[in-house]
């Protein structure tokens, strides 16, 4: 039996509100994941574009979405249920010119209904190295990431 799935979350309202927050100023990758590729032109590549997420000096805040985790939730019935929800964790990857975006995009996400911010992350050697593949990094700008929870809808339909 083939089944047809829908997904929906509130990742693309969160990408809407920073859309609208920075402007042109914002370069958003959306999610992305790790690439397998050795001394690659980076260590993350955006899904929906396959392009390397990499520092971009023409924008004031590069970012985006890594999934890390999910845990299901609470499902009345079970079996042939159509339905399931579940708590996606992400990591937001940011690098930005200003310092006071890591306070604004937190203050931004916390205002997004079904995404949860859980902390923030300043270490910003590791950060520019592990998600941006960068081993040096300017001292100009900040990297920090964010956790966050995001409640994503999984609807199953019978062909």
């Amino acid at each position: 039996m083939n089944q047809t799935f829908t997904v929906e979350n509130s990742l693309q309202n969160l990408c809407q509100v920073l859309g609208g927050y920075y402007g042109l100023r914002l370069k958003n990758y959306g999610e992305a994941t790790e690439s397998l590729q050795a001394d690659s032109a980076g260590n993350y590549i955006s899904i929906s574009d396959k392009t390397f997420c990499s520092v971009d000096d023409a924008y004031d805040v590069t970012l985006f979405f890594v999934r890390e985790n999910a845990t299901t939730n609470n499902q009345p019935a079970g079996g042939r249920k159509g339905v399931l929800t579940r708590n996606v964790s992400f990591k937001v990857c940011v690098n930005s010119k200003h310092p006071g975006d890591e306070f604004a995009i937190s203050t931004l996400i916390n205002s997004i209904l079904h995404v949860t911010y859980g902390g923030s992350d300043f270490d910003s050697k590791a950060i520019a190295l592990q998600y941006f593949g960068l081993p040096e990094r300017n001292f100009e700008t900040y990297f920090f990431t964010l956790d966050i929870d995001v409640l994503e809808k999984i609807t199953c339909q019978p062909c």
